[in-house]
């Protein structure tokens, strides 16, 4: 019996440096690997986007950009994933 995870991971991605591809962290579902961790209906793939420097799957570090009144991008620096929030809404 191995402990391996099986993940068909796409192109241009790694597994998550957070949850090793489990989808867990701390018995909870991983932020860094769901798509829009940020939401409750987000669900953690196992993999991340690969980052640009070496390949790897990104710990990502967003940073926030405001394009408007009520409207912010947060961009990761490390593989370039980007999420907008309008709490305009």
């Amino acid at each position: 019996m191995t402990n391996e995870i099986a993940l068909e991971i796409p192109e241009g991605h790694a597994v998550c440096p957070c949850c090793n591809g489990s989808k867990k962290q701390n018995n909870r579902d991983c932020y860094n690997c769901s798509p829009n961790g940020m939401f409750v209906d987000s669900t953690p793939k196992g993999y991340t986007r690969q980052r640009k420097d070496d390949g790897l799957g990104c710990k990502h570090e967003f940073r926030g950009t405001s394009l408007g009144r009520c409207y912010t991008r947060y961009d990761c620096g490390g593989c370039g994933t980007s999420y907008s929030i309008d709490s305009g809404d």
